[in-house]
């Protein structure tokens, strides 16, 4: 039996069929000898469609690679121009505080200088000062010297005594102490001479005197001589034995 010859409609059907229906085409291609050969295609094309897949991921992922990395220089360069703003700060700093260490040295050195001078002051007011209280001790004993006179006391014979006492049979080790004397043939009138007298002069006053008689020897007066004077001072000085001589008694 020969084979009847397809009819041009046929082929187009068959030639469609084969285009459209993949079973029609797998089961021609086996028909033929193709089958195997057409499923190994088809596993190719999957396979290249899971690698053109990766590949479109993969680029994604290296353009937000190229993003990030893009991003990451900008910040570099941000953070390296705030690293050289930052060490140009800290030179002007290193300079703002080598000029204040100028300073302070500088400064130091006045400081010593003035200290030397506070010094050198203090020396000469110190000297001033007992000049100065010596010569109002004067004053006052001969604005008063008639007083001092009914008392037997001439301010031309009144000398100062000075005693440093080392032993410590006064008070306190090394100190000085300073007494307005007036010797006479039957002993010492111990004298004190300020401007204001008040009652914790007078007491003062007293304990010296009496602890001072180991080193003075008799002492037959003390004499309070003062241009004002408390009145509480009048009268203790009164209990303890202490003449007055005054100008004025203040509240």
């Amino acid at each position: 039996m020969g084979v009847q010859a397809l009819s041009k409609e046929e082929k187009e059907r068959i030639l469609k069929a084969v285009e459209e229906d993949r079973e029609f085409r797998l089961a021609l291609a086996g028909a033929i000898g193709f089958k195997e050969l057409l499923e190994r295609f088809a596993r190719l094309e999957e396979r290249q469609q899971k690698l053109e897949e990766r590949f479109s991921e993969l680029a994604e992922r290296q353009q937000k690679l190229e993003e990030r990395f893009a991003e990451l220089e900008n910040r570099f360069a941000e953070l390296e121009k705030q690293f050289a703003e930052l060490e140009e700060r800290f030179a002007k700093l290193e300079e703002r505080f080598a000029k204040l260490e100028e300073r302070v040295v500088k400064l130091e050195e006045r400081v010593v200088k003035l200290e030397a001078g506070v010094a050198e002051l203090k020396i000469a007011l110190g000297s001033f000062g007992r000049r100065l209280g010596r010569d109002l001790e004067e004053t006052v004993l001969n604005i008063y010297r008639d007083q001092a006179s009914k008392l037997g006391i001439d301010p031309e014979k009144v000398s100062r005594f000075t005693y440093r006492d080392r032993e410590g049979l006064l008070g306190v080790k090394g100190a000085v102490y300073e007494f307005n004397v007036v010797i006479q043939e039957d002993g010492i009138v111990v004298l004190e001479v300020k401007s204001l007298v008040e009652l914790d002069d007078v007491e003062w006053f007293y304990e010296k005197v009496v602890k001072a008689e180991k080193i003075l020897g008799r002492v037959k007066r003390r004499v309070v001589v003062a241009v004002n004077i408390a009145k509480d001072a009048v009268e203790r000085a009164k209990e303890l034995g202490v003449d007055v001589i005054y100008g004025a008694v203040v509240e």
